[in-house]
């Protein structure tokens, strides 16, 4: 994401004081949340964060496909923001802070601002794929971890 991306994004967020606001200076995966995913999955007596970081990883690439496709039409810059802001709630159920923090700012970049060109969208988007591979990579060395488990989408 650019400086000015970034810096857009806190100056629409000033006042509003958005829980995503800070979140390029934490971990790719948040800890807490991972944390509270371990626990309710041990008293299910399976490995929640295996399934969900699964199954996240299939719908995010799927939101991701579908912001490549309305970018590509040129004309539905609703959909852009309706699948970045689905991938961004989706982020944030898994810990994954920083990536709902991308999709917030693409999403509001649609929402806030004038009429985005294709060149801007797809730079939002390539913000997104990219913090999604961080995310993926993050996912896929707890399992490789002695404490980790499951064998997320990859």
């Amino acid at each position: 994401m650019s400086e000015s991306d970034r810096a857009a994004a806190t100056d629409r967020s000033a006042g509003t004081a958005s829980p995503l606001a800070s979140a390029e200076d934490r971990p790719v995966l948040d800890a807490q949340v991972l944390s509270e995913l371990e626990r309710l999955g041990a008293a299910m007596g399976e490995d929640l964060v295996a399934d969900l970081a699964t199954l996240f990883l299939i719908d995010a690439e799927a939101e991701v496909y579908a912001i490549h496709q309305a970018i590509a039409a040129a004309t539905d810059h609703t959909a852009v923001a309706r699948s970045a802001h689905a991938l961004r709630g989706a982020s944030a159920n898994v810990g994954a802070i920083r990536l709902a923090w991308v999709c917030e700012v693409l999403e509001r970049s649609i929402n806030e601002a004038e009429p985005q060109d294709a060149e801007s969208l797809s730079n939002g988007l390539g913000s997104v794929e990219a913090e999604l591979r961080l995310v993926r990579s993050a996912f896929l060395a707890r399992t490789v971890s002695p404490n980790g488990g499951g064998n997320p989408a990859g």
